[in-house]
């Protein structure tokens, strides 16, 4: 019951509803969803450049550094990005001294999206922002949007015209960072699973980031 109480005070009664309704509707009928907001941001204006609140490192990752990754993500992903760095896709890190604490990458080929599951497929001239993360204890530094402002001036000094994201729409934090920076929502895509069946629900976004 005490648990039950700090979770309410924690998120607050319409989202402890919200949570608590999805959970039944899971058990009873299989139903759930994955909802992500697909957004924009043309390369056509400056970038400002973004400073985190602490001292940091920030600089493209090589393949060199991918013992710097062990410990932060599992042997499978560190797989993953021996591969990405294979096919020519960029990332940017940040670093406390010699440890990576932040890490984001760029594509400007196609990419599956995994929480929706679907296919991000880029024009010429676009760039498709993914796969951001920051240790917990390094959060609410500013480390999210310098990254993002980083990887924005690399598409815009490649030539890019455009940059594009699929935001969880749960994840607040990451929603502000990508407005801070001018990323504006366009569309949403559902991933809804009924009974074991899996379909998509595309809606244009309302509303603002």
């Amino acid at each position: 019951m005490e648990n039950l109480l700090i979770q309410i005070r924690r998120d607050g009664i319409i989202s402890f509803v919200w949570k608590a309704s999805r959970f039944i509707l899971r058990k009873s009928m299989g139903l759930d969803w994955k909802r992500e907001i697909i957004a924009e941001r043309s390369l056509g204006e400056p970038i400002e450049e973004i400073e985190p609140k602490i001292k940091v490192t920030i600089r493209q990752a090589t393949e060199n550094d991918l013992d710097k990754f062990k410990g932060i993500v599992s042997e499978s992903k560190l797989e993953l990005f021996k591969e990405r760095f294979e096919k020519g896709r960029i990332c940017f890190i940040a670093l406390d001294g010699e440890r990576v604490i932040s890490f984001a990458w760029i594509s400007s080929g196609n990419e599956y999206e995994s929480n929706c599951r679907v296919e991000v497929k880029l024009n010429e001239g676009e760039g498709y922002l993914f796969d951001d993360y920051t240790l917990p204890e390094y959060r609410h530094n500013g480390l999210q949007t310098t990254l993002i402002a980083k990887r924005l001036a690399y598409l815009q000094d490649q030539g890019c015209r455009r940059a594009l994201v699929f935001i969880w729409d749960e994840n607040i934090q990451s929603r502000k960072a990508y407005s801070t920076v001018g990323f504006e929502g366009k569309r949403t895509v559902t991933l809804i699973t009924l009974f074991g069946l899996k379909f998509h629900r595309w809606r244009k976004f309302k509303g603002s980031l």
